[in-house]
């Protein structure tokens, strides 16, 4: 299943070129269904938790963002207890919040978080991140989901 999506996703854009101003948002949404075809299960959650850690070092998040819900003088919003309010904008559906976190990271500015623009935020932009695979952002948004 996440092969078609990913098939799919990269048919899209080589269908619609790169003048086509939707093609980022479709690819969005397609690692969105990719990464998340369903909620993981309950025994799957410590292993993706694991490999997330790793994955949020790596791809550079805690340079801008603290992992408790202190700012601690970062750039970007703390991601302590980041599941609670993605969650109220989903209107509690686990599933579309976790697949709007993958959109989020892999398109910002397509997907902006509740802090954009603030006076607190004002200035700072967080970078697209299309070089992880959906499988590192279902482990990476597992990771984040569980911060308490």
């Amino acid at each position: 299943m996440k092969q078609v999506v990913v098939i799919i996703a990269c048919l899209l854009l080589a269908a619609c070129g790169p003048g086509d101003p939707e093609a980022g948002k479709r690819v969005a949404e397609a690692s969105a269904l990719a990464a998340y075809p369903e909620v993981p299960k309950p025994g799957d959650v410590p292993a993706l938790q694991a490999a997330g850690k790793p994955i949020f070092k790596a791809a550079g998040c805690e340079t801008c963002h603290s992992s408790s819900h202190e700012r601690n003088g970062l750039m970007g919003p703390p991601l302590g207890g980041v599941a609670e309010a993605v969650l109220a904008q989903h209107k509690g559906d686990p599933l579309e919040a976790r697949r709007w976190m993958v959109k989020h990271i892999r398109d910002p500015q397509r997907f902006p978080g509740q802090h954009a623009g603030t006076d607190d935020y004002r200035g700072s932009a967080m970078p697209p991140n299309g070089m992880l695979k959906d499988a590192d952002l279902r482990a990476l948004v597992e990771f984040l989901w569980h911060l308490p």
